[in-house]
């Protein structure tokens, strides 16, 4: 229903005396605005406590401020011009006011009851002026002033009304267009939300995630930076995990401004929206790369933020309220199909892991089987031979016989202790127990343990002449020597020298600080060198033979024995002192270990 205002059929021009009384009421009202306002706030609030809590947020005094001031305009209008210009601004405030009240969440009658006790506080206001016994004598004068207030007032009503119908049916369509436009966003979302979860390998699952933020927010381009295992710091890969991107701006992205960024992003778990980067500062250098507008979200899953997703685009804009909830929801969706794909590589890496160190196992246990199988076979041969009476063997038979049975032992004496050092490694009991070890006697001991095994090597020692001390332990000292000289024999079939030495070098002054015992800056080190003549080591293998279980594959290491622990152990007893292990070959050059230790000082060894 829509209320109409009937123009006032030749309105006549009030006398002075009535204008001077209007005039007189209009200066009171203003004096009065406070109480007016104040009267017509406790009368809501007790009335329409729900109108009252949605008034409080949206400035409730303008309105009627502005009201207020239109009706004591409209006493002060002498002329049915200022009448009709008074009358069509107060038409234009009501409709504004109802066509925003109406967009807000306001109902018409709640309108229309604060305009009803907004009416009733100016009344009563013009009331408690009338009641002086002034103005009884002209009771005229006090109809006309109440007509010109409900006047005023009754405008106001019928605009409110014919606004809001007005502006509901508009409001009503634009809602259904907005609705139908939500759930087509919701139901592009779970499309996005089923794409990424129809893979779980890590590439396929960021690549959608990139090309669904784009698609969800219209956007120019997106990238999915990922928390780096090692420093935690959000990054986009260059091959995959991105769409519409360039080089320059993916490396922009990994630049250490935006690791700083992402890191705050992260750490806020708030998502960072930049509709123009031009009006920025941070973002500058931002249209060299033709962007204009950028979007930046942290991926939270139920525990943690695992990255940030980026949106990019080439244009300005801004983001509406509903465009950024639906992309956060988006970015919830896609770091749970992240991390499950994570879950899934790390879980594949595990089981491809295991199944390597089965298939190594299988090979150790058959390796270790067989090293221990060759000995003992030595020596069951040789000691059932000697066990036979009815052979006659003569006396350098049997010498050799029970040497073969001391070589086969002492084999088997080095293989158990390795696999005993590998256990202790392996399993934390591996403890250092320091002492002065002499260099010069300990390289003579190991080499003591070779004598008839040489198999047409020479072992050429150049050993100094002072009681040089190491800072180790002399059964471990001999154990890394032994096995060193052990390989050098078995990778050079040739024969040729062995050499062994031992000098002291200096120690640069930065590794100075991180060695134990060291002493001053003038510190030395022990440094003992095994070299042989024999086949060399590539290059590409030299970082990795310390490892646990390698071994280089070539037709030589194929036909020797080893268990591929050798080289672990002494990397392993030689770091726990605070030493170094390295090799130096070139193919068919030989190959040189060369292990350096602190020097004993007796003053650092000693307890405080």
């Amino acid at each position: 229903m829509f209320f109409t205002t009937p123009e006032p059929a030749g309105p006549l021009r009030p006398d002075p005396v009535t204008m001077t009384a209007f005039r007189s009421v209009s200066d009171y009202l203003t004096q009065d605005a406070n109480r007016i306002l104040n009267e017509w706030w406790e009368v809501i609030k007790k009335q329409s406590p729900s109108f009252a809590e949605l008034e409080k947020l949206r400035n409730p005094v303008q309105y009627h401020e502005q009201s207020l001031e239109l009706i004591i305009k409209a006493l002060q209008a002498d002329s049915p011009a200022e009448q009709a210009t008074l009358r069509d601004q107060v038409t234009r405030m009501a409709r504004n006011m109802a066509a925003e009240r109406l967009r807000q969440g306001f109902l018409l009658k709640d309108i229309l009851l604060s305009l009803s006790v907004f009416r009733g506080a100016v009344l009563d206001s013009v009331g408690r002026m009338l009641a002086n016994k002034l103005w009884q004598a002209f009771p005229v004068n006090v109809l006309q002033m109440e007509k010109r207030v409900n006047e005023a007032v009754d405008i106001q009503v019928a605009s409110v009304a014919e606004a809001y119908m007005n502006a509901r049916d508009a409001i009503i369509r634009h809602r259904e267009e907005m609705l139908r436009f939500h759930n087509y966003q919701l139901v592009k979302l779970n499309d996005l939300a089923a794409r990424m979860g129809e893979s779980l390998l890590i590439t396929q699952v960021m690549n959608a995630a990139a090309e669904a933020i784009c698609e969800m927010g219209e956007l120019s381009a997106g990238a999915v930076a990922i928390k780096n295992k090692k420093d935690q710091a959000p990054m986009v890969y260059s091959d995959y995990g991105h769409t519409g991107c360039s080089p320059e701006i993916i490396e922009w992205l990994n630049s250490p401004f935006f690791q700083e960024l992402s890191e705050g992003i992260v750490a806020s778990t708030r998502p960072l929206i930049v509709p123009n980067v031009e009006e920025d500062t941070r973002f500058s250098n931002a249209i060299n790369f033709g962007v204009s507008s950028l979007l930046c979200v942290p991926l939270r899953t139920a525990d943690k933020v695992i990255g940030v997703l980026y949106g990019i685009d080439y244009i300005a804009r801004d983001f509406t309220p509903h465009e950024i909830n639906l992309i956060l929801t988006f970015a919830n969706q896609a770091a749970l199909a992240i991390e499950n794909a994570q879950l899934f590589t790390e879980g594949q890496q595990a089981y491809e892991e295991l199944q390597e160190l089965d298939k190594i196992k299988d090979e150790f246990v058959s390796i270790a089987s067989h090293e221990i199988r060759t000995p003992l076979a030595l020596i069951k041969g040789y000691s059932s031979t000697l066990l036979r009476f009815d052979l006659k063997l003569s006396p350098e038979k049997q010498q050799k016989f029970i040497t073969g049975i001391d070589d086969a032992a002492n084999r088997l004496v080095n293989l158990i202790n390795n696999l005993l050092s590998v256990s202790r490694i392996e399993s934390g009991r591996f403890k250092i127990n320091p002492q002065p070890v002499n260099v010069r006697e300990g390289i003579k001991n190991a080499v003591g343990g070779f004598q008839g095994q040489l198999d047409g090597h020479e072992l050429v020692l150049h050993l100094p002449n002072d009681n040089m001390r190491a800072r180790c332990n002399r059964d471990q000292f001999e154990q890394v020597l032994t096995n060193l000289i052990s390989n050098a024999i078995k990778y050079s079939p040739s024969g040729g020298n062995i050499t062994i030495s031992a000098t002291h070098v200096p120690v640069r002054p930065s590794e100075n600080a991180a060695d134990p015992g060291s002493g001053d800056a003038a510190a030395e080190r022990v440094e003992v060198r095994v070299s042989d003549q024999g086949t060399g080591i590539p290059q590409e293998h030299l970082g990795h033979i310390f490892e646990k279980f390698y071994r280089v594959e070539t037709g030589l290491t194929r036909k020797t024995q080893g268990t591929g622990l050798g080289l672990y152990i002494c990397k392993s007893i030689i770091t726990s002192y605070g030493g170094d292990i390295w090799a130096e070959s070139q193919p068919n050059e030989g190959s040189t270990f060369v292990i350096q230790l602190p020097v004993w000082k007796l003053d650092a060894e000693l307890p405080a």
